[in-house]
């Protein structure tokens, strides 16, 4: 009863009387599991978004896409302890989470490969800067690993390999 829309709600005030009911189309479609149209255009809407936006970031410049990665952690509570542009070797950005001081290093590419990212995650290992390494990159080459997740909240518009070794 809770997932259903109050058009078709205010009906149950009425207990024992015959009714009409009005939204007789939309009482079909969710009899029937058929998608709502508004729910549909609003999906294409949705997926559309993600397109553009996928390529829009696809062509930004790399210190612009270095940039939004840094925006995307602040946003998700961690702090950048490295300057932008920073002259640290094999690491991009030093954050950290305020709460629990845990540190992770992060290595940002526009493009790269499996073999960029075995080299990164080895230079990590032997870094030991941090307990965690974000390997981020929008055009990633040849095939995708396995431990590929999407960063950027529920918008899939990163491609982020992610190693917690």
């Amino acid at each position: 009863m809770n997932s259903l829309s109050s058009r078709l709600t205010q009906l149950a005030g009425y207990r024992g009387t015959i009714c009409s009911v009005r939204e007789r189309d939309y009482l079909l479609r969710r009899i029937n599991a058929e998608e709502e149209p508004l729910v549909g255009r609003a999906l294409a809407a949705r997926s559309t978004l993600i397109e553009a936006t996928t390529d829009l970031i696809r062509h930004l410049h790399w210190a612009d896409f270095e940039l939004l990665v840094g925006l995307l952690f602040e946003r998700g509570g961690w702090r950048r302890l490295s300057g932008v542009g920073g002259s640290m070797k094999d690491i991009d950005m030093l954050i950290e989470q305020p709460l629990t001081r845990e540190r992770a290093s992060v290595q940002v590419k526009s493009a790269a490969d499996q073999r960029t990212l075995d080299i990164n995650i080895a230079a990590f290992e032997a870094s030991k800067v941090a307990s965690r390494f974000f390997f981020v990159c929008h055009s990633p080459r040849g095939p995708t690993p396995s431990c590929t997740l999407f960063i950027c909240g529920a918008v899939p518009c990163l491609n982020a390999i992610m190693s917690s070794c």
